[in-house]
């Protein structure tokens, strides 16, 4: 797990699409796509279910961003990363 896949899994949520994710980030569509199967695959588990194309989150990525540069995963069970 590597902070650019935690900044794409925020963005994500935020934004709805991997497509309006890659342009805030200045990705390419695929390179969200990519960092997202990397850190599903370094989690083991789905973050998002795929429905017809959609990417729908499932309960497990809930995370507080208490300041753009915090996150503090409670359902994975990481107490915080702080000050990337």
């Amino acid at each position: 797990m590597n902070i650019k896949q935690l900044e794409v899994l925020r963005t994500l949520l935020a934004t709805g699409s991997t497509i309006a994710t890659a342009k805030t980030m200045g990705l390419s569509q695929s390179g969200v796509s990519r960092l997202l199967q990397q850190l599903e695959a370094d989690l083991s588990m789905s973050l998002f279910v795929r429905d017809k194309g959609r990417l729908v989150p499932t309960p497990r990525p809930c995370f507080l961003p208490a300041t753009p540069r915090t996150y503090c995963w409670r359902s994975i069970g990481c107490r915080a990363m702080r000050r990337i």
